[in-house]
């Protein structure tokens, strides 16, 4: 009977990443891609753009999200961006980055 306690025990302690990493997505990728597309445009500072392309070409989820950060801001649209953006992680920020590049989203 021990022995079963511990399997299910095991089980759902090995489950629980799983559920937190589910959670912790890019609510609006759509919004995200869309945003930073709009930050890749001629009226952007060129360091924001320079970001955002060497962070997507290098897999830096962390540079992509500063340059459309400080993009946005620049924008005096902090807001806008920062509600569109909830829940990415680095990976979301890296991949919606390729999209834009590659003209692959919505611009709002």
């Amino acid at each position: 009977m021990h022995s079963f306690k511990l399997v299910v025990i095991a089980a759902s302690v090995a489950l629980v990443p799983c559920v937190v990493l589910a959670d912790n997505r890019c609510l609006h990728p759509n919004l995200a891609c869309g945003d930073i597309a709009l930050c890749l445009g001629a009226d952007t500072d060129q360091n924001d753009v320079t970001r955002i392309k060497d962070g997507a070409a290098t897999g830096d989820g962390h540079k992509v999200w500063l340059g459309a950060d400080a993009c946005w801001t620049n924008k005096n649209q902090h807001k806008h961006w920062a509600g569109d953006s909830a829940g990415c992680l680095d990976p979301d920020y890296v991949e919606e980055a390729k999209r834009a590049i590659s003209g692959g989203c919505p611009v709002q």
